[in-house]
């Protein structure tokens, strides 16, 4: 994951060296510009403030993705490419994999499932996040239900189990019970010792 991390940025270097089209190198610089919002927890809120900033500065943005709303956008672009990629990186080089969970409510009462992945990359333990998952129930049944779903549909069901060996939440009952909980349907669904 990261070397194909490297070898996107290699590539946006490849990229800019070449002649690309003015538009281009617009949407280029304001995707890079986004890119550090996100990074440095900078509130899209002044987004449009940024790109103005910029912009006085002699760096044309073009004329299109002010918004917050569209930085918004961008960044779930940004999101996808990156998810895809280590979907890409678990597939091609079925690394030992261990899941990280935790859970938080919204302040509108919902559930949410923080699925986290440790793996090894250049034999440096890495912990990448996978997925923020809506839970209806906080129950073992739901957490492997919903886990088990998102694994389908990143195409990854035959790949995850074969390669999982260790599980870890902060202790909840529902997760960690040895009987019924989240941990032992983890373990009766891999043929490795969780």
């Amino acid at each position: 994951y990261l070397l194909s991390l490297k070898s996107c940025q290699k590539n946006l270097n490849d990229l800019q060296s070449q002649e690309l089209s003015m538009e281009h190198e617009s949407t280029l610089k304001m995707v890079r510009t986004v890119y550090m919002e996100v990074k440095n927890n900078i509130p899209f809120d002044t987004h449009e403030e940024m790109v103005k900033l910029q912009k006085m500065n002699g760096i044309s943005l073009g004329a299109h993705h002010y918004s917050a709303f569209s930085a918004t956008a961008i960044t779930a672009s940004i999101s996808k490419n990156m998810h895809r990629r280590l979907v890409n990186y678990i597939t091609k080089y079925k690394q030992p994999l261990a899941i990280i969970l935790d859970s938080a409510t919204d302040s509108s009462n919902r559930n949410f499932l923080f699925l986290y992945l440790r793996m090894l990359e250049n034999n440096i333990p890495k912990s990448h996040f996978f997925r923020s998952l809506h839970l209806k129930h906080e129950t073992p049944e739901e957490l492997l239900n919903v886990i088990n779903t998102a694994i389908s549909e990143d195409g990854l069901t035959d790949t995850f189990f074969p390669n999982l060996y260790a599980f870890a939440s902060d202790g909840h009952p529902s997760y960690m019970g040895s009987n019924k909980g989240l941990a032992k349907l983890l373990n009766d669904s891999t043929s490795n010792n969780l």
